[in-house]
């Protein structure tokens, strides 16, 4: 398995330490822009579209090895041979499947907002309004936003769901920039663990929690410890789940203090 070539956007230096940043379900580079920005003052980031996200390929698969296998082509086709991973939610969980199997590419996970245990299907609810929605009949994004509002009332979740939305500049017809039909066939698959009982990764490796979310509570810790022996958990405690979005600065803060020991550490300094 070769994996299937990922889009990416890149911020920093390529002579600074690297930090590759897997975005969540739905989600995409631009989700990541303004942090990469500020953590390129001192790293080389890399944000990836996973598959059948942002501008990557379409593939039938959602598979946590394909994943992976993705990750992997794009790490060594840019010459990283040991990097920070940091993962939102399904990035999350395919950055601990990667750190666990290919430990000695990954100086430091970060894991944000999620865990390896089994969660009801991540969103299904959006997913079916998405499907329903019939896009050709529309002559206005604002059309979308009024439509999906019955079923989607959060206004913040429905923009965010809208930044997969795109018009054709020929034919201007609307479609999904992610692919939806693959992406909801695999909803259960996606809120399984991603890595087997036992496996492990002994690396620095840093839970980033929103003390608003559901995703992750205190008492995943124990769990999370026999796969992460040098975890370290740090609540956030007026965010939700998109926490590097909801408390930027705080977010921002906690990673490059976390990158700081990690890049230092892997770099053999004391």
């Amino acid at each position: 398995m070769a994996g299937v070539p990922l889009y990416s956007t890149r911020t920093g230096s390529v002579d600074a330490p690297a930090v590759v940043i897997l975005h969540g379900l739905l989600g995409s580079t631009r989700n990541w822009t303004t942090i990469a920005r500020q953590l390129g003052e001192h790293y080389g980031v890399h944000c990836l579209d996973l598959r059948n996200h942002g501008a990557s390929p379409h593939a039938d698969s959602m598979r946590w090895g394909d994943l992976v296998h993705d990750v992997l082509r794009y790490v060594d086709e840019q010459g990283l041979r040991r990097f920070v991973l940091v993962g939102h939610s399904l990035g999350g969980k395919v950055a601990m499947r990667f750190a666990v199997e290919h430990p000695q590419r990954v100086a430091g996970l970060v894991v944000v907002d999620i865990v390896q245990r089994t969660y009801p299907p991540f969103h299904a609810k959006e997913f079916g309004a998405m499907s329903r929605l019939e896009l050709s009949a529309l002559s206005r994004r604002q059309e979308a936003d009024r439509l999906l509002q019955v079923e989607l009332p959060d206004w913040a979740f429905r923009q965010f769901i809208l930044t997969n939305l795109e018009r054709d500049p020929l034919s201007l017809e609307f479609h999904w920039r992610v692919n939806l039909p693959v992406l909801a066939a695999n909803l259960s698959r996606m809120a399984e663990p991603s890595i087997a009982v036992g496996a492990s990764f002994d690396g620095p490796t840093l839970l980033v929690a929103g003390g608003k979310s559901d995703f992750v509570t205190a008492a995943d810790e124990p769990m999370m410890r026999q796969h992460f022996p040098q975890l370290q958990v740090q609540w956030m405690p007026h965010a939700g789940h998109n926490l590097h979005v909801e408390d930027r600065a705080g977010f921002v803060a906690v990673m490059e203090a976390f990158l700081q020991r990690s890049c230092q550490a892997a770099a053999g300094v004391p």
